[in-house]
């Protein structure tokens, strides 16, 4: 459309990501696995086979991801045990959240190649809470979203509450 005002929303401290400016490592989650000090994270839990991390640009208080400690990049790759893993962590996730915030709703995205989100053709999955009254007054006037509390808020009130987890 010529002349039409396209408005582009990222989350708070994302520009410089979008514009290139990341770590120099292969793969960022096989970063985070690795524990690599260039690579920011802010990591929950630990299984046999995954991580759990809060997303440092959330889209909601609470935004987390799972992914697999190995760098798998199709489905077809992921073994039974881990895919075992993988909903039993999801389904801890979802109560520890639950609980925590309130809500007993959540969007669950699958991450799959390079074009998925990200640039990241490590394989993940976003878990995002969903509350009743998300669209406020701030979104509907400026297409502005208002996160109350910072990743490393999130981090301090979830983190204790991830380290009861029992596998």
């Amino acid at each position: 459309m010529e002349g039409a005002f396209h408005k582009h929303l990222y989350v708070l401290g994302k520009e410089k990501y979008l514009h290139g400016e990341r770590p120099d490592v292969k793969c960022i989650l096989c970063g985070i696995v690795e524990g690599d000090p260039k690579v920011k994270s802010l990591r929950l839990f630990e299984s046999k086979y995954h991580l759990i991390v809060l997303n440092i640009y959330p889209y909601t208080s609470g935004h987390l991801m799972i992914l697999p400690k190995r760098h798998i990049i199709k489905m077809e790759k992921y073994r039974k045990i881990e895919w075992n893993e993988l909903h039993i962590l999801l389904n801890n996730a979802m109560e520890i959240i639950g609980k925590e915030y309130q809500t007993g709703s959540f969007n669950i995205g699958w991450n799959i190649g390079p074009y998925s989100g990200g640039s990241l053709e490590h394989i993940h999955i976003h878990l995002v809470p969903r509350f009743k009254s998300e669209i406020g007054f701030l979104e509907l006037i400026a297409g502005t979203k208002l996160i109350l509390e910072t990743p490393q808020q999130t981090y301090k009130r979830l983190l204790p509450l991830f380290k009861k987890i029992k596998l």
